[in-house]
């Protein structure tokens, strides 16, 4: 998805589901978030966010 189709898209989520999303990764310590790591729907007018490519929060991370 070229950046401009992205950055529109992520303006009409919800920003309660990005929150939850963010929350998501940092309980986990998901390390590799990018816009290549999320699938973006659209169903009866709501656009979701899908988080994809979870396989790092497996692995324990030391900070």
């Amino acid at each position: 998805m070229d950046p401009e189709t992205y950055n529109q898209a992520m303006q009409e989520v919800d920003p309660e589901d990005l929150a939850n999303l963010q929350i998501f990764y940092f309980v986990f310590g998901h390390c590799d978030v990018c816009p290549g790591n999320v699938l973006i729907t659209k169903h009866e007018g709501k656009t979701s966010l899908v988080a994809i490519d979870n396989e790092s929060i497996r692995y324990m991370q030391h900070a």
